[in-house]
C-alpha cells in the first residue's frame, strides 16, 4: 500500500476541523505559495493529479474528434468529451481534495450550490470554475489539469445524485396498495431467510427478521413524508 495518498487524504479530511492557529498557518502558506507560482490551491491539486495520471496535452489532442479539433481556434473553447473519461485515471484522495477545495472556496460558493442541485449544467460549473481559478490557457477545457477537473467534478456530482436517491427513498412512504414496495418487502424475505418459505404475507414470521408483528407495514408507521 502507498502511504502517501493514504496520508494526503487524512491530512486535508482533518485540516479544516483542526485548530485556528493549523489552520491559519495552512491558509498563510497557501496565500505564499500562490504569489509565488502564481496558481491556486485547486489548479496545484489538479496539476498534481494530472502528473500523477500521466495526462499530456498530447494525449487529449490526439482524442479529439475532427469536429472538436476544428473548434479549438474558434472563440469557444470545446466542452471536454465525455467518452474520454473513460480514459482518465484520477486518485480518490485527489477527487477528495478537489471536492474540500471547492468546499472552502470563498470565489465557488455559487458553483459548488449548482452542483448540489438537481438540475446541473456539468459543462458549464467546469468552464466557470477554470476561469475563476486561473488555470492554464485563459481556463481551457483541454488542458490535462482541465481534464483532471471535470473528471472530479463528475465524480463529485455523482455523489450527490446518489445521496439525494437515497434521501428520496427514505421520504418516500410505504404503501400496501403499491405492488412494487410489497414486492420489494417480499424480496427482503427471500434475502434474509432463503431456506424458509413464507407462510403468507401477514404471518409471525416477520418477527424474525426484526419486525414487530404480523404486517411488517405497521412498522413505517412515522417514516417517509408523513414523519412528524
Amino acid at each position: 500500500m502507498n502511504i502517501i495518498p493514504f496520508l494526503k487524504l487524512v491530512f486535508f479530511r482533518q485540516l479544516y476541523q483542526s485548530s485556528r492557529l493549523l489552520l491559519f498557518t495552512y491558509k498563510f502558506w497557501k496565500a505564499i505559495l500562490g504569489i509565488y507560482t502564481n496558481t491556486t490551491e485547486l489548479f496545484r491539486i489538479c496539476a498534481n493529479a494530472a502528473d500523477e495520471s500521466g495526462l499530456t496535452a498530447d494525449w487529449y489532442q490526439s482524442e479529439l474528434t475532427e469536429e472538436e479539433t476544428d473548434s479549438i481556434d474558434s472563440d469557444r473553447a470545446p466542452l471536454l468529451n465525455r467518452e474520454l473519461l473513460r480514459d482518465v485515471h484520477v486518485s480518490v484522495d485527489s477527487v477528495f481534495c478537489v471536492d474540500r477545495s471547492i468546499l472552502y472556496s470563498s470565489k465557488l460558493v455559487m458553483e459548488r450550490r449548482a452542483l448540489e442541485s438537481l438540475e446541473c449544467d456539468l459543462d458549464g460549473i467546469t468552464q466557470t470554475i477554470l476561469y475563476k481559478k486561473n488555470f492554464p490557457e485563459n481556463g481551457s477545457t483541454r488542458t490535462p489539469s482541465a481534464i483532471v477537473l471535470h473528471y472530479c467534478l463528475t465524480q463529485i456530482r455523482a455523489s450527490y445524485n446518489l445521496a439525494n436517491e437515497i434521501n428520496d427513498r427514505a421520504t418516500t412512504k410505504f404503501d400496501s396498495n403499491n405492488k412494487l414496495h410489497e414486492k420489494k418487502l417480499l424480496e427482503l424475505w427471500n434475502l434474509l431467510m432463503p431456506n424458509e418459505q413464507l407462510e403468507g404475507r401477514y404471518s409471525e414470521q416477520w418477527t424474525k427478521i426484526g419486525f414487530q408483528g404480523k404486517d411488517p407495514a405497521t412498522d413505517f408507521r412515522g417514516m417517509g413524508n408523513n414523519q412528524s
